[in-house]
């Protein structure tokens, strides 16, 4: 891994050859300014970029330079949207502070600056800044086990949901959910959770916000949270059609929420057992989606996600029956037409579930399943990938004593159409990406977490949150140029 550090004219000639995937090397420009008022502490600066639906990787910049001329002559349409990410990093490696802003080139417009203020986390809270996603910095292995994380737009504010794990019949399951501020994480108090939540004995599954007032919870037995800026509600009983329902996805679209009628009623989407699939319109829940298969079988919806109210696809399996050991089989569905429509791939029955989906626009979109297998959308098909890690080191194909993967893909997170993460079974993180010239790489990177990482999920390529078993939870801090494969 590079880890010189730059100097100005030699941080806008790597970043402009990085970017000539984007669009060329001629035409507008952007300006960075950092504001710190604490820059004598800080041994160099960390700027993670996107364009679009492109990300530009991570690179060093020294704290003497406090602006930079950035997408130099770049050919960048008029109204492209730029999101630069800047970590202070101190002499020990550690973060110690961020910022966080966003751009759109106005028409015509050859020169932007963005400007990005510096605000530092508590000392506590400050963690290494190697190349990957940095753990809670007061981590501890507990019986623990989130299943779903949902991170903010500007990267500073999120939430983590699941349950203490059950490991004897005398300690049944606690839901939990946890709050990640500006670096911090922390457990949420059973005065803060809506009344009788903490005694009940179920999972929270899954977590989705359209910002940071409206974020949506979803659990066992047909529970929904809402947390509207100041406390979590229990607004289970205002949905009828997932009552005694085990839930397992929920996603929306950023448009206004509690506004009934518009073109794209579902704000958010609420999937789970027996085919359940409901959506918010304004303040009532639509039950007429539910997912209906033919051939006598059960859908089994784990998650849902697309990139507008017109691109919605939906994964999950079915089952021929609901007993235990009853086999299941992948199913993909995508909404047209006001229904969900099942896809059929290749006309074959392929064993496991389709555990997660995520894509950055119609013909970008990737899904993953617990048989370590990765599907591709580019807008007209579905195709399998397979990874290639640089030593050949992961047996995708290995099976543990109960024949199930071991390097199973539990959850998948598409920030940019050119960079790919994959959480796995075996508390590994899994990376595809494209560099400028075209080359695709595929990297693993272990994590502190002895056992299997299940969700993940952020705001774009250069912010996202990881959690899993063992009260794993991390956000991911890149600091470094990586090598071309």
């Amino acid at each position: 891994m590079g880890r010189t550090l730059m100097t100005s004219l030699g941080y806008v000639a790597l970043l402009c050859a990085q970017c000539l995937i984007l669009m060329g090397c001629s035409g507008k420009s952007l300006i960075l300014s950092i504001s710190d008022n604490r820059k004598d502490s800080v041994d160099h600066y960390s700027v993670c970029a996107q364009v679009n639906n492109l990300k530009a990787d991570s690179f060093r910049v020294s704290p003497s330079i406090s602006k930079i001329r950035m997408f130099n002559q770049l050919e960048i349409p008029d109204f492209a949207e730029a999101r630069l990410s800047v970590r202070a990093i101190d002499v020990n490696g550690l973060v110690i502070g961020s910022g966080y802003s966003s751009t759109h080139w106005t028409a015509n417009a050859l020169v932007e600056q963005i400007d990005v203020t510096i605000d530092y986390f508590q000392e506590p809270y400050r963690c290494s800044s190697q190349t990957g996603f940095c753990a809670d910095p007061q981590y501890e292995q507990r019986d623990i086990a989130w299943r779903g994380v949902w991170l903010s737009e500007s990267g500073d504010e999120g939430w983590a949901v699941g349950a203490d794990v059950v490991y004897a019949p005398e300690r049944p399951l606690r839901p939990r959910l946890s709050h990640y501020t500006h670096g911090r994480w922390e457990l949420v108090p059973d005065e803060m959770l809506p009344s009788g939540l903490a005694a009940q004995n179920i999972f929270i599954n899954a977590v989705w916000g359209s910002d940071q007032t409206h974020v949506w919870a979803v659990g066992d037995r047909g529970t929904i949270l809402y947390w509207d800026g100041v406390r979590w509600n229990d607004i289970s009983r205002k949905n009828t059609c997932t009552y005694s329902n085990d839930l397992y996805g929920v996603w929306g679209t950023k448009q206004t929420i509690g506004v009934r009628g518009t073109a794209d009623v579902c704000k958010p989407w609420v999937v789970g057992n027996n085919g359940t699939v409901s959506c918010l319109d304004g303040s009532l829940w639509d039950c007429s989606r539910k997912v209906e298969l033919t051939s006598n079988r059960i859908a089994v919806l784990r998650k849902l996600g697309g990139s507008s109210p017109s691109d919605v696809w939906l994964v999950g399996g079915y089952v021929y029956c609901l007993e235990k050991n009853c086999p299941a089989y992948q199913l993909l569905m995508k909404y047209e037409g006001g229904k969900f429509v099942e896809v059929n791939r290749d006309g074959i029955e392929h064993p496991g579930y389709l555990t997660n989906i995520s894509g950055v626009g119609a013909e970008h979109v990737w899904s993953v399943t617990d048989t370590a297998e990765i599907l591709e959308w580019n807008g007209k098909e579905w195709t399998a990938r397979q990874p290639k890690t640089r030593d050949n080191s992961i047996d995708f194909g290995a099976l543990d004593k109960d024949m199930n993967y071991v390097n199973g893909f539990n959850a998948v997170w598409m920030g940019a159409q050119n960079d790919v993460w994959i959480a796995m079974y075996s508390g590994k993180v899994l990376n595809w990406h494209m560099n400028s010239a075209g080359i695709e790489s595929w990297n693993v990177s272990a994590t502190p977490s002895p056992l299997a990482l299940l969700a993940l999920s952020g705001s774009d390529s250069c912010n996202m949150l990881l959690a899993g078993h063992a009260d794993y939870r991390a956000v991911y801090l890149p600091d470094e140029l990586p090598d071309d494969p």
